[in-house]
C-alpha cells in the first residue's frame, strides 16, 4: 500500500485499518493511543492502540499496535496491579428477580454497579412465586455478593385447559383454581370427562401432575378422545341388487319407526344418527303430522320407536346382538322450521328417547364438531347410509352405503336456476353429482359424515332432492348453522345421564359379577352396577379380586389402579445363562415372567464378552410394560479365534507353511504300526470342538472288520496330537504340544465307505484338552446362522500337496475356493460324480492350479463375524487326475448328529477362565510384573492380580480374579478403575475442588467423586439469563464431570447505537483500585 518510504513504520507488531476512499481531516482518526475495537460474541474487544498516521495523507488509513503481540506482556501488568479486593458488586440478571434499594419502589437496572457492604431488595415480577417473604443480598469484597436465598423466584405454570379432561388442583392439601396460573409443588388430577375416553394404552385411573419450579408442568395434558364417530368392528360385505353394503360401517345410523293404524305394524320412515345415548338427530319433515302441535311434543302411545344396530329393513327382524328398539318419548323440531311454507329451512329435529341405548362395537354415536374446528372442502367425500331406492328404483330391503362428494352452499345454490333454487336455504349444502346417477341410498332424515382425524362428524341431515334431475344430488340441512340448538337440548339431557362407559385397557376384560360373558369395550353400564375385572391371556392379575363400581356422573370407582400387567417374554439365549428370582424366590426363566423379575444374566462357560464390554454380570428387570429393562448381553463363543501368527518361509506356489497357531483347533490323528509297534503313523487330521471332542473323517477309521459305528479303543492304538506342527510324532514344537489317547470313536450311522457318503467321525478323548491361546476349538454354526456361497474363501490345513506332490514335514495350508456339489459333479461326471453325494460340498484353490493342500478329516473353515467356522470335513481328492478338487463332508447337513455327541460329553465344569477385556484394568500373575494380555487362558484356581493403566484411579489398594469351576471368576472389586477427570482451567472461573472434604488441586486430574465448585471471576460475570449462583461440578466414575463449565463473559458490553459505553462510577471506582483502563477479554 505503501511506497514512499512510510512501510518502514509498518511493523510486525502492527496492523492498518481505515479507507483510501474516505478522506478526513489531521484529527479525524483520534489521538495517539487511542483504541480500536470489535464485536465478538456482542461484546467489544480492544485489537489496536493508534500509533501513526502517514502526514501528507488524507485518507482514514491509520497504522495501530497489535494488542496480540503484547498479551502477555499486558497480562503481567495486569496481575501485578489488579487488586481483588473489588470495593463493588454487579447486580446480574436472572430470570423472574426485580431489584430496588431499602424503602424505594424504583427499579435497579440488571448489571448496575453496588458500592460495597450496600444491601439491595429482591423482589419477584409479573407471573412469579416469591418462595420467601423476604429477600435480599449484600455486596461483600471481591466483588462477590451474600445473598439469603439461593433461588427466590419460581416461575408460575399456565393455566389448564381442556376440552376432553376433568382437572382437579390442590396445593398443600387445599383446592385450587387449575385455570389460573399455577404456584410449583401445584398438583393436578386428570381424568377423561364422561363423554371421552382415554387412548389405547392409557391408564384409566387419574394421572397426576405437578407444577415444577421452572414454571412447567412435569407431563403433558393427554387428549382423551370422544367416545364418538369410530368404526369399531371389521364389516361384513353383504349384496343387495348389485349393491354392496357392509354391516356395521355407521354404528351411529338409526332408524326411525312409525305405528301404522291400518296394518297395525311399524313403518320405517326416516333415518336419523345417534349423538348421545338417549338422543337422534333426524330431519324435521319426518314428523310433518305433528309439526302444527308444537315445537316440543311428547310421545306417550308409543306410536314412534328407534332402532339402533339394524341391518334389516324390518322392524321385527333382529339382526344382531346388539339390535335393540327404544319408544321415543319426546321430539323436538327447530323453532324456525315451517315445512314447505319456509322451504324446508331448518330442516331437523332433536328426538328423546325413553332409556338409554347401551353401546356395544356395532351401536356407538356420532361425533358433532362443537367448536366449529374442521372445514369440509368441495369434492371431499362424506359418506351417508340409509334403506333408500335401489338403482332399479324398488325400496332396499338392507341398509345401503355411499359416499358423495361435499358442494358448498354458494356452488350449490348457483347449479339451480328453476324454482328448486328457493329450498338451497342459508342453512344448506349440498352433496352428489350432476353427471352421476346414484341409487338413493339416503333417505329423510339420514346423517351424511366426514372423516376429521379418524373419527367421523355428523355434517349434515338429509332434507329434500331435485325430483326433477336424475342426479345424486341432495340437499342437506348443515348441522354448524343449528349448533347452539342442538347444544341447548344436548346439555339439558346430557346432565341427568347416570351411566359409566368400559374402558378399553390393555389387558383387561370384563364381565358382570356372577357371569362368564365378557362384555365389550364401550358398553354403557348403569349407576350403581358392579364389573368384575379379569385379565386377558398373556396377563399378569396383580390382585386376586378387582371390580369397577359406576358411581355418579359417569365416574368409575376402581378396586385397584393397575390390575393386568403385561408380562415379558421368555429368556432364552445360546450365549447366555440365565437365573431368575422374584420377591427371593428362584422362577424359571424360559416361561413368561411377571413383572418385578429379576434376571441375572452371564456368559456361559464357552463364551466371553466382546472387548470393551463389563465383565461382571447384568441384572435385568421385567417392567409392568411387559419388556425386560435391558438388552441381553451377545456373548461370543470361546472358539475359532486366531491369537498368534508367528510366519515361516513359504515352501512351495500353491500352498505356503502354515503360520504358527493360525488353526489352534487343528489336530493330527495317529494310528500305531502294528508291524513296528513303537512308531505310530500320522492318518488324518482333524478339528476340535470341545475339550474332548475332535471331529475328522469316518473312513480315517474304516475297515472290513468293523461290525459297529460306536468304537471303543482300550489298547492305546491310536492317539492324537495337539498344537503340533512339524509331521514327526517324536517331535515336541512347542510348550503347548500334547499328546491323547481315544477313547471312543463314533461313526456317523449312515456312513458307506463305497461313495464316502456321510463321511463323518467324532473322536472322544480319554482326557480333556487344555486350552490356551494356541490351544483353541473351532466354531460350529449349531443354529446355521451362516451360509457360505459359491466362490468364498476358506481355509485348510494338512501335511499333504506340497510341490510335485510330495508330502510336506511341517504343517501347510491352502485358501480354498467354495464350490456346491451340483457345479462340482459339472467338472468331473465320471470321476467325482458318485463322491459329490447329497451331503457333500467341494473346494479348489483356481481350475488351473493342480497339487493343493489335502489331508483326509482335516476341516475347512470360513470366518463368519471375525471367528472361523468349520464347515466341511475333507473326504475325497481325485488322486488320478491330480486335480485342485477336494470333496468335503457338509457340517451343517450334520449338525444335529453331531450335537447329540457334543452335548453327551459336554462338561459344565470347565477347568479355565478367559480373562476379560475391562477398561483402565491391567493384569498380571502374583509377584511378576509382565502384563497378561485380555482373552488369556488361565486355569482353575489361579489368581491373577489386577491394576489400573494410566489415567485411571484405583479404588482399591488390593484387588484379584479367582478362576472358579465353571470358568467364572470370583472378583474381590466389582469396579477397580475408575477413570478420572480432566484438569479444571479457565480465563473466566474460579474452581474450588474437595474430596471427602479435603481440598484438593483443581489443575491436576480428578479422582472421581472429587467435588468443584465454578464461580465467575470478579471481573467477569454470568450472561443474561444464568443464575448467579455457583454450581458445583461432580467428577463421575466415567472420568467426565457431570456438568459442563458456565461461559462468563468479561463486564464490558455493548451501548446503544453499537457504541461502547462505561457508566462514570464504574470509571471512579475502577481508578480507586488503581486500574488505568478497561481491558479486553484477552487479557
Amino acid at each position: 500500500m505503501y511506497t514512499n518510504g512510510f512501510q518502514i513504520f509498518v511493523t510486525v507488531n502492527k496492523f492498518c485499518a481505515g479507507s483510501e476512499s474516505v478522506s478526513v481531516g489531521r484529527d479525524g482518526t483520534g489521538y495517539s493511543g487511542a483504541g480500536i475495537s470489535f464485536v465478538h460474541s456482542n461484546s467489544y474487544y480492544l485489537t489496536g492502540v493508534v500509533n501513526i498516521k502517514e502526514p501528507i495523507s488524507k485518507d482514514s488509513i491509520t497504522v495501530f499496535i497489535d494488542i496480540q503481540r503484547y498479551i502477555d506482556w499486558i497480562r503481567q501488568l495486569y496481575t501485578k496491579y489488579s487488586n481483588p479486593d473489588i470495593p463493588f458488586c454487579i447486580l446480574p440478571k436472572i430470570e423472574g428477580v426485580v431489584y430496588s434499594y431499602k424503602g424505594s419502589n424504583e427499579v435497579l437496572a440488571y448489571g448496575t454497579l453496588i458500592d460495597q457492604k450496600r444491601t439491595v431488595i429482591e423482589n419477584c415480577d409479573v407471573g412469579y412465586h416469591k418462595a420467601y417473604s423476604d429477600d435480599f443480598r449484600v455486596c461483600q469484597g471481591n466483588g462477590k455478593w451474600i445473598s439469603t436465598s439461593d433461588e427466590l423466584c419460581f416461575k408460575m405454570c399456565p393455566p389448564l385447559l381442556s376440552d376432553s379432561l376433568d382437572i382437579e388442583c390442590t396445593f398443600n392439601g387445599n383446592f385450587k383454581d387449575c385455570t389460573d396460573e399455577s404456584i410449583p409443588d401445584t398438583i393436578a388430577i386428570l381424568s377423561c370427562k364422561t363423554t371421552h375416553i382415554a387412548p389405547i394404552g392409557t391408564e384409566d385411573f387419574p394421572l397426576e401432575i405437578y407444577c415444577q419450579f421452572n414454571g412447567t408442568w412435569n407431563n403433558q395434558l393427554y387428549e382423551c378422545t370422544p367416545y364418538c364417530g369410530t368404526v369399531n368392528t371389521n364389516s361384513q360385505i353383504l349384496m343387495a341388487n348389485g349393491k354392496k353394503t357392509f354391516v356395521g360401517t355407521a354404528p351411529w345410523n338409526v332408524g326411525i319407526y312409525r305405528f301404522n293404524k291400518k296394518n297395525m305394524n311399524y313403518d320405517l320412515i326416516c333415518g336419523g344418527s345417534l349423538i348421545a345415548p338417549d338422543l337422534v338427530v333426524s330431519a324435521a319433515h319426518c314428523f310433518r303430522y305433528e309439526t302444527k302441535l308444537s315445537k316440543k311434543i311428547s310421545i306417550n302411545d308409543n306410536s314412534y320407536k328407534v332402532a339402533v344396530g339394524k341391518y334389516d329393513r324390518n322392524l321385527t327382524v333382529v339382526d344382531n346382538d346388539f339390535t335393540q328398539t327404544i319408544n321415543v318419548a319426546i321430539i323436538y323440531l327447530h323453532e324456525y322450521y315451517f315445512g314447505l311454507e319456509g322451504f324446508y329451512a331448518y330442516d331437523i329435529a332433536v328426538i328423546v328417547l325413553s332409556k338409554l341405548v347401551s353401546y356395544s362395537n356395532v351401536v356407538a354415536p356420532i361425533c358433532i364438531d362443537w367448536k366449529g374446528r374442521h372445514n369440509v372442502l368441495n369434492g371431499v367425500e362424506g359418506k351417508i347410509v340409509g334403506w333408500g331406492n335401489t338403482e332399479k328404483g324398488i325400496l332396499s330391503p338392507v341398509l345401503l352405503e355411499t359416499y358423495l362428494p361435499y358442494i358448498d352452499h354458494d356452488s350449490c345454490r348457483d347449479m339451480y336456476t328453476n324454482e328448486f333454487q328457493m329450498f338451497v336455504t342459508s342453512d344448506k349444502f349440498c352433496a352428489g353429482s350432476a353427471t352421476e346417477h346414484s341409487p338413493t341410498v339416503d333417505f329423510g332424515g339420514a346423517g351424511i359424515s366426514f372423516n376429521h382425524s379418524n373419527q367421523f362428524h355428523l355434517t349434515g341431515v338429509t332434507s329434500v332432492k331435485n325430483l326433477r334431475t336424475n342426479s345424486s344430488i341432495k340437499v342437506f340441512t348443515d348441522i354448524k348453522n343449528n349448533i347452539m340448538w342442538i347444544r341447548d337440548i344436548y346439555v339439558k339431557y346430557r346432565s341427568n345421564y347416570e351411566f359409566c362407559i368400559l374402558p378399553n385397557i390393555e389387558g383387561v376384560i370384563y364381565s358382570y359379577e356372577g357371569s362368564n360373558n365378557t362384555i365389550a369395550y364401550g358398553t354403557i353400564i348403569m349407576q350403581n352396577y358392579i364389573i368384575i375385572e379379569n385379565c386377558d391371556v398373556g396377563y399378569y392379575k396383580a390382585y386376586p379380586n378387582s371390580f369397577k363400581f359406576c358411581q355418579k356422573n359417569g365416574k368409575w370407582l376402581s378396586s385397584s389402579e393397575k390390575l393386568c400387567l403385561k408380562m415379558c417374554p421368555p429368556l432364552s439365549s445360546d450365549s447366555l445363562d440365565f437365573e431368575c428370582s422374584l420377591n427371593d424366590k428362584f422362577t424359571n426363566c424360559s416361561k413368561p415372567s411377571i413383572p418385578e423379575t429379576k434376571a441375572i444374566q452371564s456368559c456361559k462357560p464357552t463364551h466371553i464378552l466382546p472387548n470393551g464390554h463389563k465383565e461382571s454380570a447384568t441384572e435385568l428387570l421385567c417392567q409392568s410394560n411387559g419388556t425386560w429393562n435391558n438388552q441381553l448381553h451377545e456373548c461370543i463363543p470361546f472358539c475359532g479365534s486366531v491369537y498368534y501368527t508367528t510366519s515361516h518361509p513359504l515352501p512351495t506356489i500353491n500352498a505356503k507353511k502354515q503360520l504358527f497357531g493360525t488353526t489352534p483347533w487343528n489336530v493330527r490323528i495317529y494310528r500305531l504300526n502294528k508291524d513296528h509297534n513303537i512308531n505310530y503313523d500320522l492318518i488324518c487330521g482333524g478339528s476340535i470342538i470341545a475339550p474332548k471332542l475332535v471331529i475328522t473323517a469316518a473312513h480315517c477309521f474304516w475297515n472290513t472288520g468293523i461290525l459297529t459305528n460306536n468304537i471303543s479303543i482300550t489298547d492305546d492304538s491310536y492317539k492324537v496330537a495337539i498344537s503340533e506342527y512339524d509331521r514327526n510324532f517324536t517331535i515336541d514344537d512347542n510348550n503347548f504340544t500334547l499328546m491323547m489317547n481315544v477313547k471312543t470313536i463314533y461313526l456317523q450311522e449312515d456312513y458307506h465307505d463305497f461313495d464316502y457318503s456321510h463321511d463323518l467321525a467324532i473322536i472322544v478323548l480319554s482326557n480333556e484338552i487344555s486350552f490356551s491361546n494356541s490351544v483353541v476349538p473351532v466354531c460350529v454354526d449349531w443354529n446355521s446362522k451362516y451360509r457360505v456361497l459359491d466362490g468364498d474363501k476358506g481355509k485348510v490345513v494338512g501335511w499333504e500337496g506340497a510341490e510335485e506332490n510330495k508330502r510336506s514335514n511341517v504343517l501347510i495350508e491352502a485358501s480354498l475356493t467354495y464350490i456346491d456339489k451340483y457345479l462340482c459333479k459339472s467338472f468331473y461326471k465320471f470321476i467325482l460324480k458318485p463322491f459329490a453325494t447329497e451331503y457333500k460340498f467341494c473346494g479348489s484353490t483356481t481350475l488351473e492350479q493342480k497339487p493343493t493342500v489335502s489331508f483326509s478329516g482335516a476341516g475347512i473353515t470360513f470366518v463368519h463375524s471375525n471367528y472361523f467356522y468349520l464347515t466341511g470335513v475333507t473326504s475325497v481328492k481325485n488322486s488320478i487326475t491330480n486335480s485342485s478338487i477336494i470333496v468335503f463332508t457338509d457340517i451343517y447337513q450334520h449338525v444335529e448328529w453331531i450335537r447329540k455327541i457334543y452335548d453327551k460329553y459336554r462338561r459344565n465344569d470347565i477347568t479355565f477362565c478367559i480373562l476379560p477385556t475391562v477398561e483402565g484394568v491391567i493384569y498380571s500373575y502374583k509377584d511378576t510384573n509382565e502384563t497378561i494380555a485380555n482373552g488369556t487362558i488361565v486355569v482353575q484356581n489361579r489368581t491373577v492380580i489386577e491394576n489400573c493403566d494410566v489415567g485411571y484411579y484405583k479404588a482399591y489398594p488390593s484387588a484379584f480374579k479367582f478362576c472358579q469351576k465353571n470358568g467364572k471368576w470370583l472378583t474381590s472389586s466389582e469396579k477397580l478403575c475408575l477413570k478420572m477427570c480432566p484438569p479444571l482451567s479457565s480465563d473466566s472461573l474460579d474452581f474450588e475442588c474437595s474430596l471427602n472434604d479435603k481440598f484438593t488441586n483443581c489443575s491436576k486430574p480428578s479422582i472421581p467423586e472429587t467435588k468443584a465448585i465454578q464461580s465467575c471471576k470478579p471481573t467477569h460475570t454470568l450472561p443474561h439469563g444464568k443464575e448467579d449462583s455457583s454450581i458445583e461440578l461432580r467428577c463421575q466414575s466415567n472420568g467426565i464431570w457431570n456438568n459442563q463449565l458456565h461461559e462468563c463473559i468479561p463486564y464490558c458490553w455493548l451501548g446503544k447505537n453499537g457504541k461502547g459505553y462505561i457508566k462514570s462510577r464504574f470509571i471512579r471506582n475502577l481508578f480507586t483500585i488503581h486500574r488505568s483502563q478497561i481491558l479486553s477479554r484477552y487479557i
